[in-house]
């Protein structure tokens, strides 16, 4: 195996938190400057581009989903934040030019990117020498990555899970060091069952049921791992935790 070129040690005590508390902590650990212009990949509704537009110059958030992107528009101009631009947008083909932005954040989307290589190679072009790549992942076991992914596979076919290790090599393969790392336990208060209408629809239909029987099929390894708990609410099914690694690193400057 390729030799670690990181002295970050992964640490064994992850922060218990909702998505509003790590969304405000957010500014504490990629510690912007209020020159600094950021790209937010996956903005999705721009959750994360809101919780920093205070903090920065400019934003470009980007999705590949025109819905979201609507909605996080219609959510800047009610909270009278002038300063995100909001467009789609694709990880992998990255229309801005090179070393351009101070700071690129891609929080929860890499496991959904069909060419994971190739799009930390265009964030490592468009990001200044220096500049912070600020990047957060759902990472289990192998045990749990490989039956998880096989029930990821049921929606989207290029869905996976990372190890942590495998973060680690392929940020260090696409030229960033990684300087801080952050495991925080992330509770998702959607439920399987409503996670799985955000895919699938509301109603009942055959790719659903499959993967709802899959996951009611998963190894008791699987489950207590992932915290699946039983929701007495019946709109929200199960809720279960993400494990997550928040990873901070910076674009090498090339050889000279």
């Amino acid at each position: 195996m390729e030799e670690l070129k990181t002295s970050i040690k992964y640490p064994e005590l992850a922060i218990q938190a909702n998505k509003e508390e790590m969304l405000s902590n957010m500014a504490e650990f990629i510690q912007p400057r209020k020159t600094d212009v950021l790209l937010d990949i996956g903005t999705a509704m721009g959750d994360a581009a809101f919780a920093l537009a205070d903090h920065v110059k400019t934003i470009h958030g980007i999705d590949i989903n025109p819905k979201y992107l609507a909605k996080a528009q219609k959510m800047a101009t009610e909270k009278g934040i002038g300063n995100i631009e909001f467009k789609i947008g694709t990880a992998d083909g990255l229309e801005f030019p090179d070393d351009f932005f101070d700071i690129v954040i891609c929080r929860l989307a890499i496991h959904h990117f069909s060419e994971p290589v190739k799009a930390l190679s265009e964030i490592n072009r468009v990001l200044k020498p220096g500049g912070k790549f600020e990047i957060s992942e759902v990472v289990y076991s192998d045990f749990v990555r490989s039956q998880w992914s096989i029930i990821n596979h049921l929606k989207e076919p290029y869905d996976r899970l990372y190890t942590y290790l495998e973060l680690v090599h392929m940020l260090n393969r696409a030229g960033f060091e990684i300087i801080s790392i952050r495991p925080f336990n992330y509770k998702t208060y959607r439920g399987v069952t409503k996670w799985l209408n955000t895919w699938f629809g509301e109603g009942n239909n055959e790719p659903k049921e499959r993967m709802k029987d899959a996951i009611l099929k998963l190894d008791k390894r699987v489950l207590e791992e992932m915290r699946f708990t039983k929701d007495p609410d019946p709109e929200q099914g199960w809720v279960w935790y993400y494990n997550c690694m928040e990873i901070l690193s910076v674009k090498k400057a090339k050889p000279a």
